[in-house]
C-alpha cells in the first residue's frame, strides 16, 4: 500500500468525506490493467473514497495518487539497470497467484533485452501503459 498522506496534500476530510469503513482503492484501475500488489492500492475513508474529491470524481485526486504510486515504484526499481521476472514478482509482492499470473503476463507482452526489464518499461506497464 503507498504511502500518501492524501490529507497533507489534498486537503483535510470533511466530515461527510470522513465518515464510513476503510476501503481499499485501486489506484490504477483494474480495467485499465491494475495488479493486486503492494503499491498499488491506498486505504481511504468509504465517504472520501466515494466522493466528489475522491479519485473516481476528481482527475486531481485520481492523478495525485498515480504520480505517488509511480514515484514509488520508481524507487522501488531503483536499485539495479534491469530485473528479471521473478526480481519484479518479489519486489511487488502480489497478494495472490491470480495477481502473480497477471504481472508475468503484463510483462511478457512489454519490451526487454533476453527477459530482462529496465525501470521505466516496468512502471510504464505496471502504470496501465503511461506515465504521469
Amino acid at each position: 500500500m503507498i504511502n500518501f498522506d492524501v490529507q497533507k496534500e489534498l486537503g483535510y476530510y470533511n466530515d461527510e468525506e470522513a465518515t464510513g469503513p476503510i476501503e481499499m482503492h485501486h489506484i490504477v484501475y483494474r480495467s485499465h490493467g491494475g495488479v493486486d500488489h503492494f503499491y498499488s492500492k491506498i486505504a481511504l475513508p468509504a465517504g472520501f473514497h466515494k466522493g466528489n474529491r475522491g479519485p473516481h470524481l476528481n482527475k486531481k485526486t485520481d492523478k495525485a495518487l498515480k504520480k505517488e504510486m509511480q514515484k514509488e515504484l520508481f524507487n522501488a526499481f531503483s536499485e539495479f539497470p534491469t530485473y528479471d521476472i521473478d526480481s519484479i514478482i518479489l519486489i511487488l509482492q502480489p497478494e495472490n497467484k491470480r495477481s502473480s499470473e497477471k504481472i508475468r503476463r503484463q510483462m511478457e507482452k512489454t519490451k526487454n533485452i533476453a527477459g530482462e526489464y529496465k525501470a521505466e518499461d516496468i512502471v510504464r506497464t505496471l502504470m496501465g501503459g503511461r506515465l504521469f
